[in-house]
């Protein structure tokens, strides 16, 4: 056998074998596994209930991005529900999702992805991202989205425009569901 043929049979074997990667070579399917461990042990979910969350934003292992925001599994337990919040992009959209436990599993019952001017992101790259919780009571899911002037610290008045205000949504419980109760504009540090 030529030298040739035995390391194209090694590439071909190897290739087999290997874990699922995207087209850089990253192994987005051991990063997930991993990511949903380390959240599971972070909220007190299993992994697989944590994949399972994941699967229904993602919808695959091989999705080429860290999707998972924040989990919150405490504040909303008296409903058996979780909050679930993804993330994509540039902009840091969110996708916000409440799970509702359903004997050993969870089931989607409420997601919003963004309002009918926009998604829930990031206006530039020196604003705060967007971010999800759980509001007073468990009462409501409350959505932050800053809005800050594109700036450099180089502008005269840098310190004063950091200041920036943006928009919170709030999505109130109607004892079935997550309902739009209104936006206000506020102010972000």
């Amino acid at each position: 056998m030529t030298a040739a043929f035995l390391l194209t049979l090694a590439l071909i074997l190897s290739a087999a074998s290997a874990p699922a990667q995207s087209g850089d070579g990253f192994d987005w399917r051991a990063f997930h596994k991993k990511n949903d461990a380390e959240w599971a042990k972070k909220t007190g979910l299993r992994p697989d209930q944590v994949r399972a969350m994941r699967l229904v934003y993602a919808g695959t292992d091989n999705y080429p991005a860290n999707t998972i925001d924040d989990i919150d599994a405490a504040t909303l337990k008296n409903r058996d529900q979780v909050l679930f919040v993804s993330s994509d992009g540039s902009g840091h959209c969110l996708t916000v999702m409440v799970f509702a436990k359903r004997q050993s599993a969870f089931e989607m019952i409420w997601s919003v992805r963004g309002t009918s001017g926009g998604g829930f992101c990031r206006s530039n790259a020196f604003t705060p991202n967007p971010r999800a919780y759980v509001g007073r009571n468990g009462s409501s899911i409350i959505i932050d989205v800053p809005a800050c002037p594109m700036q450099y610290p180089e502008e005269p008045n840098y310190p004063k425009l950091r200041r920036c205000y943006g928009q919170q949504f709030t999505y109130a419980w109607t004892g079935s569901t997550y309902r739009y109760a209104g936006s206000r504009k506020v102010r972000f540090r």
